[in-house]
């Protein structure tokens, strides 16, 4: 109720302390560095530990690290300096920026896997940071922007001398555990207690006795022969091998344990690479030494050392205070967040196709403060939002919208609609269910890095693990191509590419969720559980309750009138439905989550803990009129958009 200046000030600084900012702010990050927690497209495997990059990230933003020092610590974490143990494995967990990203593992050819991914790397790099898309100089000279082929491969040898370990390849091709190789991940500080022998020998056994099993009916007539449920016989001997071979590793891989995550490290031979003619791995050209790009200069820019592969040297290089375009792009990604679209629109490209700045002036005031108030996120985020312009309404004159339709000039608070995880987030929030803390147990962390079928139990039990989490929505789990039912409609990032800004569409499925959704269903009918017991309040406060909550307002009393007409009406007029069995699988005998199997509108899953069956709770006319009001207000525009 305090209007004041000071009082704005005072919540501004207790939100910027909260974790909560961390998780928000973090999330804006992981889109940048196309967070995922699996290979993505071909065969599809997961990556168990790429949590703790999220974490890291999280962490690092609400400790506000300088920025400068944020993206040093993601490109080069192993090479700086520490102080101990905790320091060095947060370091080391830092390069997950550089290695989780898609990959083709279905690639045979081990050159091509590489240069494949060390373009990866350079495009996450260079569009992160610089705003550029170098990448497009991979098999010529970039058509718009001066980077010559040469500077894409003086780059490539940085990325080439680098050990990419994300866990893979064991050998090119194959399947099962072929595409895990322990050794391939970064090992953290900490020291491994050795598992017990006894137990090791036990599984070792059994690894063997499988594999033998394998070896002696793969191929044969007996193996190719189809079984009752349309599967050659001998795929269940395969299946009992790679069970076998995950057990094992389960006890012994420090990865499984706890004592790796994926990562970079320096390669064996450091050296510069050449380039390749029209960007085919296997045309060699002549070879580049290692460095930066040449389209601009940077003062005093560091020199790579020639027996280390020069991440680090490109790091300084990137996050120099001289660098015309770091600083710039930075600054750029802030303000889009926080008034709906940049000084340069597109925010991943300041290159030539890019958009030129609405207030050039003001983009290079705020980046020049940026790095004299020590390149701190969370000074820039109070400055930007502390301003009159943040701090406008969202009125919008016909003759202003006539004269600047697109509030390129600042004039009002563009209204915006909330992004896939502040919609579920919100409706959380709302129900009262939403937990703030950490989760301990993340969804993937039990997964093998084996192949992942979207439609089998793997993909399944991820999903079932999101549809019942109640944490803060950065937490739910992120398998490229699984994406969590609660988010799918709102336009959530692809997790391929650096997506400095979200599309936004509005389409007609956005509004089937509202209605029919499991997720929004079950919050509904919390929220209206906690309303129908509440003795105390009259019906027209617990209106004015359920408004505060879903959209942060009092309603009028014309509102409050209907809503009162609204629950008389439903509870006269509501049958109990009849309560049935869920059927969980689907006609290929996969399994499916609970809540994505078809429901009854009037029906809200739960399941048996006897039976483990999906029943039906059905709830009484008074909170399920309760509950119908609820829906109705996450399902409104006025929920969705922040104005």
């Amino acid at each position: 109720e305090d209007h004041s200046f000071e009082a704005y000030v005072a919540t501004v600084d207790r939100l910027l302390a909260s974790p909560s900012f961390g998780e928000r702010w973090g999330r804006h990050w992981l889109d940048v560095a196309r967070y995922g927690e699996s290979t993505g497209p071909s065969r599809n495997i997961p990556y168990p530990h790429a949590w703790k990059y999220r974490d890291y990230v999280i962490d690092a933003v609400n400790r506000d690290v300088p920025f400068d020092r944020f993206v040093t610590e993601q490109i080069a974490g192993d090479l700086l300096p520490s102080n101990g143990t905790e320091e060095r494995d947060r370091l080391l967990t830092a390069t997950g920026f550089l290695a989780l990203g898609v990959k083709d593992v279905n690639q045979r050819i081990k050159v091509r896997f590489q240069m494949d991914n060390v373009d990866e790397q350079i495009d996450t790099v260079t569009r992160s940071v610089l705003g550029l898309t170098v990448s497009c100089a991979r098999c010529h000279d970039h058509k718009f922007d001066p980077v010559p082929t040469t500077d894409y491969y003086s780059l490539a040898g940085i990325f080439t001398s680098t050990d990419d370990c994300a866990g893979g390849r064991n050998k090119m091709g194959g399947g099962g555990l072929d595409y895990y190789n322990p050794g391939m991940l970064v090992r953290l500080s900490s020291d491994v207690p050795p598992p017990p022998a006894e137990e090791v020998a036990r599984l070792q056994a059994k690894v063997d006795e499988a594999k033998k099993a394998w070896d002696g009916i793969r191929g044969t007539p007996e193996g190719t022969k189809r079984g009752p449920n349309g599967q050659p016989v001998q795929r269940q001997f395969r299946v009992n091998y790679e069970n076998a071979q995950a057990e094992l590793l389960q006890l012994t891989d420090p990865a499984a344990r706890g004592f790796a995550v994926h990562g970079v490290r320096e390669a064996q031979v450091i050296a510069d690479t050449q380039v390749r003619i029209r960007g085919e791995a296997e045309k060699i050209g002549p070879t580049v030494p290692r460095g930066f790009l040449t389209a601009f200069e940077v003062p005093d820019a560091p020199v790579i050392s020639p027996s280390q592969s020069g991440r680090l040297e490109l790091a300084q290089w990137l996050t120099s205070a001289k660098n015309p375009l770091a600083p710039r792009v930075a600054v750029n990604r802030i303000w889009q967040h926080l008034f709906g679209q940049g000084i340069v629109t597109t925010v991943d490209n300041f290159g030539v196709t890019g958009d030129l700045p609405s207030h050039p002036e003001l983009l290079d005031y705020l980046s020049n403060r940026f790095i004299d108030e020590g390149w701190s996120v969370k000074k820039l985020v109070r400055t930007l939002v502390l301003s009159r312009a943040y701090r406008l309404g969202s009125d919008a004159p016909a003759s202003h919208i006539e004269s600047d339709p697109g509030n390129r000039l600042i004039w009002r608070h563009s209204p915006r609609r909330m992004a896939a995880e502040e919609i579920r987030d919100s409706i959380l929030a709302a129900s009262g269910e939403l937990l703030l803390n950490r989760p301990s147990d993340p969804a993937v962390k039990e997964l093998k890095m084996v192949e992942m079928r979207d439609n089998g139990k793997e993909a399944a039990t991820v999903h079932d693990k999101a549809n019942k989490e109640l944490h803060r929505s950065v937490y739910l789990p992120l398998l490229r191509g699984v994406i969590p039912k609660s988010l799918e409609a709102f336009d959530p990032v692809t997790q391929t590419l650096v997506t400095g800004q979200r599309e936004a569409t509005t389409v007609p499925t956005q509004a089937l969720f509202m209605l029919n959704s499991a997720f929004v269903r079950e919050q509904s009918l919390a929220l209206a559980r906690k309303l129908a017991g509440d003795h105390q309040a009259s019906p027209s406060e617990l209106i004015s309750d359920i408004y505060q909550k879903a959209l942060g307002r009092s309603p009028q009393q014309a509102e409050i009138d209907r809503a009162l007409d609204f629950i008389r009406d439903y509870e006269a007029n509501y049958e109990v439905p009849v309560l049935a069995a869920v059927d969980t699988t689907d006609q290929r005998g996969a399994e499916n989550s609970a809540t994505d199997a078809p429901v009854n509108p009037d029906d809200i899953p739960r399941e048996d803990q006897t039976t483990g069956e999906i029943a039906v709770a059905a709830p009484d006319g008074k909170t399920a009129a309760w509950m119908a009001l609820s829906q109705a207000l996450f399902a409104s525009a006025e929920f969705r958009f922040i104005r």
